[in-house]
Parts: C-alpha cells; sequence; structure tokens
C-alpha cells in the first residue's frame, strides 16, 4: 500500500489528514496491521489515492462481493 500511496505523491502527513487518523496509524495500515483496522478505514485510504476498495468472500469456487 506504500507504494500506491508514494505514486499519488502523498505523504504519510497527508494521507493521515485525509483519513483523520494519527500518521503513525498510517505506516501500520501500510505494513498489515489491519486486524484491529475498520473496513471503513480501508475504504478512505483507498479512495485517498484515488482507488476504490472491494470486500470479497471466497466460498468454494464463488467469490461474493460484499462491499
Amino acid at each position: 500500500m506504500r507504494e500506491l500511496r508514494e505514486a499519488s505523491d502523498l505523504t504519510q502527513v497527508q494521507l493521515a489528514g485525509r483519513l483523520q487518523v494519527t500518521q503513525n496509524r498510517v505506516p501500520r495500515i501500510e505494513h498489515g496491521d489491519i486486524e484491529r483496522t475498520q473496513v471503513d478505514t480501508l475504504r478512505k485510504y483507498v479512495e485517498a489515492i484515488g482507488g476504490k476498495l472491494r470486500v470479497e468472500v471466497e466460498l468454494g469456487d464463488e467469490l461474493i462481493q460484499i462491499a
């Protein structure tokens, strides 16, 4: 995720401001510490860098988009 942020020419501080989180939260998200991260925070992160978050559930051979 860090590479995506950098490709969007955003610093951690700028992104933290857009997400309304502390700057030290950004690298934790970028390094995969997402167990306690809300889906809404991930959505805001992805939208802040110009993307769209999709959440899918895999059940056997079936993929179901839930968000």
